[in-house]
Parts: C-alpha cells; sequence; structure tokens
C-alpha cells in the first residue's frame, strides 16, 4: 500500500497536479494509511478509537525536499498489500472520521472522494480485481441536510439540553457567528476579555510551521457580546488539550444528536447552521437599526466573508424580508378589499 501511495503522489507531480491540491491528497492518503496499517494489525474492521492522528508524517513529508521523499515513502514493516483494502474499512474509516476525528460531513464527502479516485487508478493499474473505494456512500446520503437557521427558541432549546463541553462551544460558536474550525481551534491567549475581542489568527508550532490558519489566511477580531464576558473568562481558565486549545473536546457530532432528540428539535441541524443563524438574526436587527450599507458592511468584517456575494448564501430570510416590504405598496389594501368582497 506504501508503494502505491507512493506512485500515485508521483503521478499526480507528473500530471502537474497543483501543489495545495497534491499536499490534501497526500495528507487523506497518509491518514488512511495509518488507519488500514493499524485495522489490518489488529484484523478487526472497525474504527479504533485510539488511532493516533496522522499528523507527524504529512508535516515531515510537506517540509521534505524531493530528493529525500523516496526515503519518507519507502515501505514500512508494518506495510500492508493494497489488495487487503476491503469496503469494510473504508466504512470504518468513514466512521473513524466522523465519530473520533470529529470531522464535519463535507470534509468527509470530500475525503472519500478523493479515495474514489485513488480506487479507481488502483483497479487501473491491476492492483485491484474490484474497488472498495466505490461502494461507500457519501455522509449526505444517510444523514440529509437542507441548511437551516435556528429559530430563538430552538436555539435556547439545544443549549440548554447540551452537555456541558458541547454548550460552551455552542454558546461561543452561536454568539459570535465562528466558523466551526475557529472556534475549535480558540486558545486561551486568543480570548481576549479584557480587549474585548476574539483573536481569529495563525498558529505556528514550536518549529514556525504553521499549524492552522483562519480561513483566506485572514486573521480578524471579533467584538465579544457584552453579555457574554464573564462567561467567556470561566472558559479562558478551562485546561487546554495537548495542542493548546480550549475546546478540543472529542464526539461533539454525536452529542449534537443527543442534545437536538432531548430538545426535540426535528431534522438535521448542521455545526455551520449556527454561523448562518448568528449572521441572519444579526442581519435582520441591524436593517432595522441601522444604515444597511454600513451594517452590512460591519457584518461581513465580523464573520470573515470575501466579498458581499455571501450574503445570498447566509441569509435565510430575504424571501420572508421581501414578502413584508412588498406589502406596503398603496395597491395592497384595494387588492385586498376588492378578493374580500
Amino acid at each position: 500500500m506504501h508503494v502505491a501511495i507512493a506512485e500515485y503522489l508521483a503521478n499526480m507531480t507528473t500530471n502537474r497536479m497543483s501543489k495545495a491540491y497534491s499536499d490534501t491528497t497526500a495528507y487523506l492518503l497518509f491518514n488512511f494509511l495509518e488507519f488500514f496499517e493499524l485495522v489490518e494489525l489488529r484484523g478487526q474492521h472497525t474504527a479504533p478509537d485510539d488511532l493516533p492522528k496522522c499528523r507527524l508524517r504529512i508535516a515531515k513529508y510537506k517540509k521534505t525536499p524531493e530528493s529525500d521523499l523516496p526515503e519518507l515513502l519507502a515501505p514500512r514493516p508494518t506495510d500492508r498489500p493494497a489488495r487487503l483494502v476491503t469496503e469494510a474499512i473504508v466504512e470504518g474509516y468513514k466512521l473513524h472520521r466522523l465519530d473520533v476525528d470529529d470531522a464535519d460531513e463535507t470534509t468527509v464527502n470530500n475525503e472519500l472522494k478523493i479515495l474514489r479516485m485513488f480506487g479507481k487508478w488502483l483497479v487501473r493499474r491491476a492492483m485491484l480485481d474490484e474497488d472498495p473505494f466505490a461502494g461507500v456512500h457519501s455522509v449526505q446520503d444517510e444523514f440529509p441536510s437542507a441548511g437551516r437557521t435556528l429559530d430563538v427558541g430552538e436555539y435556547g432549546r439545544l443549549a440548554h439540553a447540551s452537555e456541558l463541553d458541547l454548550q460552551r462551544w455552542l454558546l461561543v460558536t452561536g454568539l459570535h457567528g465562528l466558523r466551526r474550525g475557529e472556534t475549535d481551534h480558540l486558545r486561551p491567549e486568543d480570548i481576549n476579555v479584557e480587549g474585548g475581542f476574539l483573536d481569529i489568527r495563525k498558529h505556528l508550532g514550536k518549529d514556525g510551521a504553521t499549524i492552522w490558519h483562519p480561513k483566506y489566511g485572514k486573521a480578524r477580531k471579533v467584538p465579544i457580546v457584552e453579555a457574554a464576558t464573564p462567561f467567556l473568562k470561566r472558559v479562558r481558565d478551562l485546561p487546554t488539550d495537548k495542542y493548546g486549545r480550549v475546546f478540543g473536546v472529542h464526539d461533539r457530532r454525536k452529542a449534537k444528536n443527543r442534545a437536538l432528540l432531548a430538545a426535540e428539535i426535528t431534522g438535521n441541524v448542521r455545526f455551520h447552521d449556527l454561523r448562518h443563524t448568528a449572521y441572519t438574526m444579526l442581519k435582520e436587527e441591524a436593517m432595522r437599526l441601522l444604515d444597511p450599507k454600513l451594517a452590512l458592511a460591519d457584518i461581513r468584517l465580523i464573520f470573515g466573508h470575501a466579498d458581499e456575494t455571501m450574503d445570498a448564501v447566509y441569509d435565510h430570510r430575504t424571501v420572508e424580508r421581501l414578502r413584508k416590504f412588498i406589502s406596503i405598496s398603496p395597491l395592497a389594501k384595494p387588492v385586498a378589499d376588492l378578493l374580500a368582497a
């Protein structure tokens, strides 16, 4: 399997695939390799909870000169042939990413697309007779979500029904409209209660390498909701995980599903829907109280959107607002009287 991955990555370089896409593919395949080796060694086709995340090897891969790659990509004693990959192992990897690594549905589906391309390549190279990746369904096939916003009552019930770790996460994310990864990677020093903002910025490792960076690579300061200041002081004092993050907890997806059931909220609610909820409600109130053009510009700064086109994606009440607006037409009343006659 190690040799197959090395050849596949070399093939991508030959076909001049972008560096970013090649790095993403390398990370995913090495991560899958780690899972595959451990499962095969144990002889079990379930997702192991104690699987180490494949961080070190891919970090080396990205920083290693091309002349040194053959050594990194050389087979190891634990290597297993690609023909041992089964659909059950791929399904186990998908569940591992969702339940243990706590990856979101979109990320897992994108990874499955890359794995399916790798599977087709293995079949073409006669390393596999059948493609085990093709039969694993995307997550949205099993847990469909149309995207939605919560109303104030639903958000309150969800927060009250959540376990303490998830409740803290929901409050910080929902009040400030953060992306999921932005909340996940908050460190105590990023919660600047004295300055009144959350610092969404790049994080560096001890060796100076980037561990995580915000979307588009753009740092920003998100104002803290004043009512949440005492709460955030307590959050800042929480123990951190080994990466220094305040919210480094696992199984958040399962905890969310338990909370939705307890709060009697039907339908699938994505974590990202909290951000859409925060955007929609803030815009609705800002358009009522402030100059609309200034309000939209400020909201865009808070949410870290690249441009104004994202408003059409995030504002879920546009139709309802326009319906109310058109109802003030002078023609509305005589038409209503005519229809009532």
